[in-house]
């Protein structure tokens, strides 16, 4: 079939990034298409993140990208030569967002956290630090989005440091009496003499205090080297420091992490929170999970919490803190006490009891699958 050409269907036509599966090659068809993407000069940077983002988690060696003009009914006008996709995420990494990483491009946001009080209210703990990275007016990647990117050791060791070390600078927006949650993966950190001593140096410099940082430990690494890892949270505790194991329960082997670090704290994996209304599985495991971790005098923050049913179950349970959008969202400044207040301390009208949760509408993927990917 010869292009479809001609003045008004060119004008008519839209950009289009296809992946094309080329690892088999035959002369009688041509190269399956994968996924393909319609997108702009402005979506562009979007597009581009978001596909590499897609396909993190395959063996790209037998993939590559085109750039296509689609006329509207879907046929073709203009094709681009393909390239391998190893050299388009490089060219999308390397050019577009470690560039922006390392000129200190990474954005805290910050979440609330919330804790029962002796009197059977609720008060504002403190905040999860969260950090962001802004490519263009429509694109910002966030911690998971980065590190599905970070493909190599080397960049993601790269992004792990400059996300915490922007994490230690944003103490400075913390108000003092509040705690500071930072997600740490210490396979990716030096640890050492020199390191916690610039540390300690920069929380000096923000007149913060190391008892008021909480290390979320969480686990990006293909392997876990528990030697590396008690001796990181033995430096850690040295300054004073909390040590939280972060969405406990998925990681593998989450006992064996638990009864290895002794954590101060237990962060339960939000996923598991929002189930257990529906399932009562799901509901005894957690609940299993605070009471172990309140006999052990281990705190426990309950993530997940969206609304006032899934406060209304919580608050029926030992565990002290929590955290979820009921509360806030992530956002650039941190919430203070008082607006807090104003809608996030009112506790259910209904009776306490255990409803059944709400679900959650998965958020329509940027991506148009065809041939059944």
């Amino acid at each position: 079939m010869r292009p479809v050409q001609g003045p008004a269907i060119a004008a008519q036509s839209q950009r289009c990034l296809r992946v094309l599966d080329v690892s088999q090659p035959r002369a009688d068809r041509s190269p399956d298409v994968l996924t393909e993407v319609r997108f702009d000069e402005k979506s562009k940077h979007r597009v581009c993140t978001r596909l590499v983002s897609h396909f993190h988690h395959r063996d790209v060696s037998g993939l590559a990208v085109q750039v296509c003009q689609t006329s509207p009914d879907g046929r073709w006008v203009n094709a681009a030569r393909a390239v391998s996709f190893t050299s388009f995420r490089d060219l999308v990494v390397g050019q577009w967002v470690f560039p922006r990483v390392r000129r200190g491009g990474l954005n805290c946001f910050f979440q609330p956290i919330v804790r029962k009080t002796a009197a059977g209210g609720l008060a504002l703990h403190g905040h999860e630090c969260l950090s962001r990275c802004r490519l263009a007016h429509d694109c910002t990647l966030n911690a998971q989005d980065l590190f599905r990117l970070a493909w190599s050791d080397s960049l993601r060791q790269e992004l792990h440091a400059a996300a915490f070390w922007s994490c230690l600078r944003a103490t400075s927006r913390i108000a003092h009496d509040q705690r500071l949650y930072i997600n740490v993966d210490p396979a990716f950190l030096p640890g050492g003499s020199d390191f916690w001593n610039r540390v300690n140096n920069l929380l000096d410099e923000n007149r913060f205090s190391a008892h008021r940082i909480v290390i979320e430990i969480v686990e990006s690494s293909s392997q876990r080297d528990l030697a590396g890892l008690r001796r990181f949270v033995h430096e850690a505790r040295g300054l004073g420091m909390k040590i939280a194991i972060d969405d406990f329960g998925t990681q593998r082997d989450p006992f064996q992490l638990f009864h290895s670090i002794r954590p101060d704290l237990i962060k339960l994996e939000p996923d598991l929170v929002r189930s257990c209304g529906n399932d009562p599985w799901r509901r005894r495991t957690c609940e299993h999970l605070i009471s172990l971790a309140s006999d052990l005098g281990v705190d426990c923050v309950v993530e997940g919490i969206e609304d006032d049913l899934d406060l209304a179950w919580c608050l029926e349970q030992p565990a002290r803190l929590m955290q979820g959008y009921r509360f806030g969202r992530p956002a650039a400044e941190p919430v203070s006490a008082a607006a807090l207040a104003e809608f996030g301390f009112r506790r259910p009208h209904f009776a306490r009891g255990t409803p059944a949760l709400t679900q959650l509408a998965p958020a329509l993927p940027i991506l148009v699958p065809v041939h059944g990917f």
